[in-house]
């Protein structure tokens, strides 16, 4: 926020709330705003999937289920892309021989994939 910004009541409530949501739970009870700690549960270990970029050969394990858009970006293969939702075909690719579109397609939950970029 600027120097020459003024927060509303209204908007700094809403921001402590947003901040406090990544931690704790909303429970609102008979009018009153109360904050509980959300429960923790023991998270399940991740499943991880090894993406090889062809012709550049680089490497990459991410986790399983992920975007294959979001293994390229963080693997520095560029891809080129338009929509983002799969219809205009720009970010095409060969994964393991199919042709995929990667900003629609998941990597698989575990194992190794090969994609060949244009």
């Amino acid at each position: 926020i600027t120097g020459s910004m003024v927060m509303t009541r209204a908007a700094r409530i809403c921001l402590a709330l947003t901040c406090a949501a990544s931690a704790h739970a909303y429970q609102p009870q008979a009018g009153k705003v109360s904050m509980r700690r959300a429960a923790s549960y023991p998270s399940s270990p991740k499943l991880m999937t090894t993406v090889v970029f062809k012709p550049s050969n680089k490497e990459i394990e991410i986790e399983g289920g992920s975007k294959l858009s979001l293994a390229a970006y963080r693997a520095g293969v560029p891809i080129a892309f338009s929509c983002k939702t799969g219809t205009c075909s720009t970010c095409a690719v060969k994964m393991n021989g199919r042709r995929v579109l990667t900003c629609i397609t998941n990597v698989p939950k575990r194992g190794k994939v090969t994609v060949t970029t244009p």
